[in-house]
């Protein structure tokens, strides 16, 4: 017996390529948004836990950490 959950699966991917193209590229786009959306505050909440919350003064990692733009600037050595 077939596990459902793959058949379920296998349903979804099924219908989504009997859709329209527009339907399927609009599908990815909005993917790809979110995906980004996601990775954006993955890194943001890096870079806080690095250099803390932007315009404070509480830094943690005794201060070892500065803000730059839009990254961290990494201490050599």
């Amino acid at each position: 017996m077939e596990d459902k959950s793959k058949e379920i699966k296998r349903k979804k991917v099924e219908w989504l390529i009997t859709q329209p193209i527009e339907i399927q590229m609009e599908l990815i786009s909005h993917h790809m948004e979110i995906c980004r959306l996601m990775i954006n505050s993955i890194i943001e909440q890096e870079v806080c836990d690095y250099t803390g919350e932007k315009y404070s003064h509480n830094k943690p990692h005794d201060n070892r950490y500065s803000r730059w733009g839009f990254g961290i600037a990494i201490p050599l050595g």
